[in-house]
């Protein structure tokens, strides 16, 4: 598969993540989403073989078809560069 680059940004309330913009290469977006939200927020990230995420309290935070990961009201999103 071709990497491509993407954008990695934040919609929520997270103050700290609000300014957010990490550029990164990746196959997808989903792909590029979880390696920056692995990056910043590795003891709140917790992927299955099927293809979802959970938090450390066993939420679900992104479903198997999910290019986002939710966090503090918003998401983690990433976009083509």
């Amino acid at each position: 598969m071709n990497k491509k680059m993407y954008r990695v940004m934040y919609s929520g309330n997270a103050r700290r993540y609000k300014t957010l913009d990490y550029t990164i290469m990746a196959v997808s977006a989903r792909q590029a989403v979880e390696k920056v939200y692995q990056r910043l927020l590795d003891a709140n990230y917790f992927p299955t073989d099927d293809g979802e995420v959970y938090d450390c309290d066993g939420n679900l935070i992104a479903e198997k078809n999910d290019d986002t990961i939710s966090y503090d009201g918003g998401s983690f999103y990433a976009e083509e560069c």
